[in-house]
């Protein structure tokens, strides 16, 4: 028969037994803590640029790599501009040059003779134009459309310089500030070099628009100024009746202040870029939801302004050459003409890539497909310049 002593005592062993227990679960969970602290710190210090880009993309320009990676199969003659991260880099011969560090480059345009950049620098509701010389020194603001009421929003985009750089052209919505339409869309513009607009108002200061665009497309894009007749732009219209725009290439002449069309309304073109002799137009058309594919032309002048609309666009498929397949962007020409870079998908990165060019009895032929950066991430939105050393 067990007695009360030999009762107590079993209880005695009991109690120790389960604080122990609840003792070494303690000891245990603490340890599994630390461990999970030293795990996030390891990580942290590791992997540091993960985590900033998923708690605050923007320091990072939403990418992970902050490195501009060169594929030592080309050797650039010249200066090859473009940004990256939200910042302005260039690359020379086989270095790369980061000039900017400011975080909030984009979409630039640099003057013929390769002294002024003016840029976009987007904030949360609205984006602006910015200046700076080519070294990034000198920056200055040069429009201000700031608003504290979002139906006023107002945005820049894409902008130009005239070649002898006395105007710049570019994109914005502020014809709503004359229309009080808040769906204006974007519409090409210009001012004299060196304005400043002050803060935003109901007014304009010193622009003149040029082209207005289609209601409900979000409006015209791609501005480059090649010749002091004429600049180049993309356009946007709902034509074939599918939920997505169309888009053309359109000419907008100074001497008739009237647009005419380049390529067809349902060839998808953008992004235009006229070769140095002026002979040649290398643009990007869309195909489907996937792939944009890099076109090259002859560009007949005389056609896109005296002739017919059918007329110019037999010229457009006569002499249609295609460069390359899949998602292409942004071409731009060397100084010379004779080489063609341009941004392409690479696996899962946008890289510079670019071909060589042989005129051929009045037939361009390209040479190989060459990577210049390789897991790069340049930002594919942005214009680039090729310019002479």
């Amino acid at each position: 028969m067990e007695t009360n002593m030999d009762f107590n005592n079993r209880n005695n062993i009991k109690n120790m037994s389960n604080k122990n227990t609840k003792k070494g679960k303690k000891i245990l969970g603490y340890g599994v803590f630390l461990i999970l602290i030293v795990f996030i710190a390891y990580i942290l210090l590791k992997y540091g640029t993960i985590i900033e880009s998923i708690l605050n993309p923007k320091n990072i320009g939403f990418s992970i790599s902050k490195n501009v990676t060169l594929s030592n199969q080309y050797n650039l003659n010249g200066r090859l501009y473009f940004v990256k991260n939200n910042n302005m880099w260039y690359i020379t011969g086989n270095t790369t040059h980061k000039v900017t560090n400011t975080n909030n480059v984009s979409d630039i345009g640099i003057s013929k003779n390769g002294k002024q950049v003016t840029y976009v620098s987007f904030h949360t509701n609205y984006s602006d134009l910015r200046q700076m010389n080519i070294n990034g020194t000198n920056n200055t603001q040069l429009t201000d459309w700031q608003s504290q009421y979002i139906q006023n929003e107002a945005w820049s985009a894409t902008p130009a310089y005239e070649p002898n750089g006395n105007y710049i052209a570019y994109d914005t919505n502020i014809r709503k500030l004359i229309t009080g339409i808040p769906r204006a869309g974007l519409g090409v513009w210009m001012f004299k070099n060196g304005t400043t607009f002050p803060s935003y108002s109901s007014q304009i200061y010193n622009e003149t628009e040029l082209t207005i665009p289609t209601r409900y497309t979000g409006g015209d894009a791609d501005v480059t100024w090649p010749n002091n007749n004429f600049l180049l732009y993309t356009y946007y219209i709902y034509y074939t009746g599918i939920a997505q725009p169309d888009s053309q290439i359109m000419l907008y002449d100074f001497n008739t202040n009237q647009s005419y069309p380049v390529t067809p309304v349902t060839s998808e073109a953008m992004e235009p870029r006229l070769s140095p002799n002026e002979k040649y137009l290398a643009f990007t058309e869309r195909k489907g939801n996937n792939s944009n594919y890099l076109y090259v032309m002859k560009f007949d002048l005389n056609s896109i302004l005296n002739n017919t609309e059918q007329s110019s666009f037999s010229n457009y498929k006569n002499t249609l050459q295609l460069i390359s397949n899949g998602i292409n962007a942004q071409p731009t020409w060397s100084p010379n003409g004779k080489n063609i870079a341009f941004i392409k998908l690479n696996g899962n990165s946008f890289d510079i890539a670019a071909k060589s060019i042989q005129n051929k009895k009045g037939k361009l032929k390209f040479g190989n497909l060459t990577y210049i950066t390789t897991n790069s991430e340049i930002d594919s939105t942005s214009k680039m310049y090729w310019l002479e050393k």
